[in-house]
């Protein structure tokens, strides 16, 4: 009997999600966001780590100066690509719960058989799916090409690498969505945001001692392990790990308590 209550309960937190998901799946696949942001993971994020391949090498060697491949690859490619696809998610999921609330849209979805919970998770899974496979595996695939294109080994380390970058990708999609539920203004939300993307290396410095608690480190060790420099790496930088993963399970349970308990006008 309990599980019948507890099934039944969970069905009703959930009333609405498949629909709402949809809704929000067809902004991606139903325009030509999805072949755009395709084109700017795949060209804009493997664009400076072509050049560093294939134009570099001829300049450097001329001028007598030799060139590691594969760390400037992993510098190229991760180093970069971290902060450009947090600014990219960033401005992707802006509005996605803060706009709905001030358009009155977001009031008028949960006028239906619709629940607050279902609203918020509806809304992140429909932007992680599509963002995980254009801004990541897609560019991490072609990444992974031009690796092999110009004959430098790609070591194992390659994939936690990229799950690093998704992980971090992820945080970002989590603390937008979650800072549109309690921020009511688009600009403080965005410096927000944005602020923690792009200040997140002179925070690093200011906040020494609690750096290994925040998502910011990840960058430098996915380029790191990519160009072996693992063995070096002391096993507490893997903290970042672990508390941008913890991080994000906080966010979404923020999101869901807050949003249940907003007013919305």
């Amino acid at each position: 009997m309990a599980n019948i209550t507890t099934a039944i309960t969970e069905r009703k937190a959930l009333s609405g999600f498949s629909n709402l998901f949809a809704r929000e799946s067809r902004l991606w696949w139903g325009t030509r966001r999805w072949w755009l942001q395709a084109l700017i993971g795949a060209i804009g994020m493997n664009s400076l780590l072509a050049f560093f391949f294939f134009v570099m090498p001829p300049i450097l060697q001329a001028a007598g100066e030799e060139i590691d491949l594969l760390t400037g690859g992993a510098q190229m490619f991760f180093g970069m690509g971290f902060m450009i696809l947090s600014i990219d998610v960033i401005i992707l999921t802006l509005d996605t719960i803060l706009g709905e609330k001030q358009s009155g849209t977001a009031e008028w979805v949960l006028s239906k058989p619709v629940t607050r919970s279902a609203f918020v998770l509806a809304k992140l899974a429909a932007h992680t799916l599509p963002v995980m496979l254009l801004l990541i595996a897609l560019p991490s695939a072609v990444a992974f090409g031009l690796f092999l294109l110009k004959g430098v080994p790609v070591p194992d380390t390659f994939l936690a690498a990229v799950g690093m970058m998704a992980l971090h990708t992820f945080f970002y999609i989590v603390l937008t969505i979650t800072g549109g539920v309690f921020i009511e203004n688009r600009n403080t939300l965005l410096a927000v945001t944005l602020g923690s993307a792009l200040g997140g290396v002179l925070l690093a410095n200011l906040l020494a001692p609690f750096v290994m608690w925040t998502p910011w480190p990840l960058a430098a060790i996915a380029a790191g392990i990519v160009a072996g420099a693992e063995e070096a790496l002391p096993g507490m930088l893997y903290l970042p790990v672990f508390f941008t993963a913890f991080w994000c399970v906080v966010g979404i349970i923020a999101a869901l308590i807050g949003f249940n308990r907003a007013e919305l006008a």
